[in-house]
């Protein structure tokens, strides 16, 4: 009885895949609720509002992109933590998952040698940190 019900509990969920595949249709209910940050010929971008965790001069923030076509080794989309610092304008990639166009996963893990980087105007990482960073102070 009990894998009975466990077995429908996983079936009202979407799977993973799902969540991760690259449509341009509405993902199911039950994944997360990503907003559009930033699109170009080549990606789209979404935030994910809710994953925002403030430290000490900037912030963490969860992004996916979505690529128009395959990325090498088949990724065509990918889940990122980012650390985002208000003050410097940099970025710093915490962890990385990358699916391909159906939604399987492909690789998952931080990243080697993480170091901040320049987050340039125009770019989706100065969006984010537009978006996300207090206004500065009034002049007085």
């Amino acid at each position: 009885m009990i894998d009975v019900l466990l077995a429908m509990a996983l079936a009202l969920q979407p799977a993973e895949a799902q969540c991760n595949a690259a449509t341009a249709a509405p993902l199911p209910a039950g994944c997360t609720a990503w907003r559009p940050l930033f699109q170009n010929a080549e990606a789209q971008v979404f935030a994910d509002h809710g994953s925002v965790r403030r430290n000490p001069g900037g912030f963490d923030l969860v992004v996916r992109m979505v690529f128009a076509a395959d990325r090498p080794g088949g990724m065509r989309s990918g889940v990122l933590t980012y650390r985002f610092d208000c003050a410097g304008a940099t970025t710093t990639l915490l962890h990385a998952r990358y699916f391909n166009a159906g939604g399987g996963l492909l690789a998952e893990g931080p990243p080697r040698n993480a170091r901040p980087l320049p987050s340039p105007a125009g770019s989706p990482n100065r969006l984010a940190l537009d978006l996300f960073c207090p206004a500065p102070a009034p002049a007085r």
